[in-house]
């Protein structure tokens, strides 16, 4: 016990000085080469030299240094690698983005499957190469007129072709009579129109028609008109509200007065559903 005693003293004490213990008694035995003394009432003086502190001292940093761990340079420390390896997120997976239709001008319904592209969908374009529309197709009506009297009626037709196409022989019929083309012919990709009267159609549009003449009588509670080739085939067809003495129920549109009967699409599915009605714009 004294020699941890003496161990204790060692760390506190410095530069010579008296110690004391509480024991009830001490002797030199206990502290070698030390000065002891004891006051017989539980308390033993132990004096301490230079040397012995010296002493200590010395033997206690020799036990801190065997110790003490060696000093590590931090440059020789290289820090841990991770082997990371990163995966996408595929944002599109399961994803159905549905389908794109349209209608092509000859009735054939063209689709295609819209694609997913960084989780969003985008919409694909259908072709409708191949169905193109190859013959002339009634464009626009106006058969109800602001003015009093038919004489601004009028009507449209469009070529959707390549080609110019010759109407010499063409005719339009109604329910009862047929107006007959003269020597007229309709550029590929453009329009014609066909006027009763030039000047009172001029008078509205502030353009001239490209035909005038035109004899048929377009009635205002339902009519009906057909174009034919010039070797009887029938090219095109529309009626409005359900045709001359309802004889269309099915083409039941109407334009108000004012307003004309034109295709939504330069498209020809023979139903009243390609036609709307709107404010008049012939191309002339």
């Amino acid at each position: 016990m004294g020699k941890w005693i003496v161990l204790l003293l060692l760390v506190v004490y410095a530069n010579g000085c008296t110690g004391y213990i509480a024991k009830e008694s001490a002797s030199a035995e206990d502290f070698p080469g030390k000065n002891v003394s004891n006051d017989n009432q539980g308390t033993a003086a132990i004096n301490f030299t230079d040397q012995s502190i010296t002493e200590g001292n010395q033997s206690i940093n020799e036990s801190i240094n065997e110790t003490k761990p060696e000093e590590t340079n931090e440059a020789d420390i290289s820090p841990a690698t991770e082997n990371r390896t990163w995966v996408a997120a595929d944002l599109c997976a399961g994803r159905n983005c549905g389908v794109t239709s349209i209608t092509c001008p000859d009735s054939y319904i063209a689709s295609c499957n819209n694609t997913c592209i960084n989780g969003n969908c985008e919409a694909c374009t259908p072709s409708c190469s191949g169905h193109e529309l190859n013959h002339v197709i009634f464009s626009e009506i106006m058969y109800d007129t602001s003015t009093s009297g038919e004489k601004d009626e009028w009507l449209e037709l469009y070529n959707p072709s390549g080609a110019d196409i010759s109407l010499a022989g063409w005719t339009i019929s109604d329910n009862s009579r047929t107006w007959k083309f003269s020597d007229i012919t309709i550029s590929r990709k453009s329009y014609l129109v066909i006027a009763k009267n030039a000047t009172a159609f001029q008078q509205s549009f502030n353009c001239a028609p490209h035909v005038s003449g035109f004899s048929r009588t377009l009635n205002n509670d339902g009519d009906q008109l057909t174009l034919k080739d010039g070797s009887g085939n029938e090219i095109d067809f529309v009626a409005w509200e359900k045709g001359a003495n309802d004889a269309y129920p099915a083409w039941d549109l109407a334009a108000k007065q004012g307003k004309s009967l034109a295709r939504k699409a330069l498209n020809d599915s023979d139903i009243a559903a390609d036609w709307s009605a709107g404010t008049p714009q012939p191309d002339c």
